[in-house]
C-alpha cells in the first residue's frame, strides 16, 4: 500500500482489516429462522447457537467503542434478509468515539451460509459456521481537512483524487480493498443476554479453524 501519510496509512491499514473481520461476521443465509433474532417473516438469518438453538441474526450488532494506542473505533452491522449493510467510524486522536469521526467506511454486500464445523475457542471445540461474504459497495469518507489534504497527494489514496471533506468515495477494486469477497466462520453464544457473534482469526488458508475471542459484538 503506497504511504501517503505515515499516521494516516498506519490507521487505515488497522481499519482495513477491522472491516474484512466485520465481513466475517455479517450474514448468515438460513431458512425458516427461530432463537433469538429481531426479525420478521420471509427469509431468516439462522445459525446454530451455544445453545443448541437455532439464532435468528436479523438485525443490528455491534462491539461498541473500542480503544487502542490514543485512537478509537466503532462499527454497527445490520443484516436484514439475504443482505447486510456496516458503518464504521475512526476517531485518530480520541479514545470515546466521541464527536464526528476522522474517517468512516461503509460496505454493503450479499452472504451465503456454508456448513458447520468444529473450531477451537480458548483450547475447547465449538460449533460454528462457513459463511462467504460478496462486497458489492465500499465507500471511504474523510472527515479531517488535514487528512484530505494528504489522501490527495500524488496519485491519491487508494488510486483515487478528488478527496473532499465528507464526501464518500468509491474504492471497492482500489488497492486498498481490491477483495470483493471473504470467507470466514461464525459462533454465536446465545447462553448470554444479549447474544455474542464472533469471528474466525483469518490465516490466509480458506475458513478460518479457531474462533478470534476478542472480536464479539453484542445484539443491540
Amino acid at each position: 500500500m503506497k504511504k501517503v501519510r505515515n499516521g494516516f496509512i498506519k490507521n487505515l491499514r488497522y481499519f482495513c482489516l477491522l472491516v474484512v473481520i466485520v465481513f466475517g461476521l455479517i450474514a448468515i443465509v438460513g431458512s425458516n429462522g427461530g432463537g433469538d433474532g429481531d426479525g420478521g417473516g420471509g427469509s431468516s438469518l439462522t445459525v446454530t447457537g451455544e445453545s443448541g438453538n437455532q439464532v435468528n441474526l436479523n438485525g443490528s450488532w455491534s462491539a461498541g467503542c473500542i480503544a487502542y494506542a490514543g485512537e478509537s473505533e466503532k462499527f454497527v452491522n445490520t443484516i436484514s434478509g439475504l443482505s447486510f449493510s456496516v458503518t464504521e467510524d475512526l476517531w485518530e486522536t480520541l479514545t470515546d468515539c466521541s464527536g464526528t469521526p476522522d474517517f468512516t467506511m461503509s460496505m454493503s454486500g450479499t452472504a451465503t451460509l456454508g456448513g458447520e464445523v468444529t473450531a477451537t475457542m480458548n483450547s475447547s471445540s465449538v460449533t460454528a459456521t462457513k459463511i462467504d461474504v460478496v462486497v458489492s459497495t465500499a465507500q471511504y469518507t474523510i472527515n479531517n481537512s488535514d487528512t484530505v489534504l494528504s489522501a490527495n497527494e500524488g496519485e491519491g489514496y487508494c488510486g483515487v483524487t478528488g478527496w473532499a471533506v465528507g464526501v464518500p468515495k468509491d474504492v471497492l477494486g482500489t488497492y486498498c480493498m481490491p477483495d470483493t469477497s471473504f470467507k470466514d466462520i461464525i459462533y454465536i453464544d446465545d447462553t448470554d443476554d444479549p447474544d455474542l457473534w464472533y469471528s474466525g482469526i483469518e490465516d490466509g488458508t480458506g475458513y478460518p479453524t479457531e474462533i478470534d475471542v476478542d472480536s464479539a459484538e453484542a445484539r443491540m
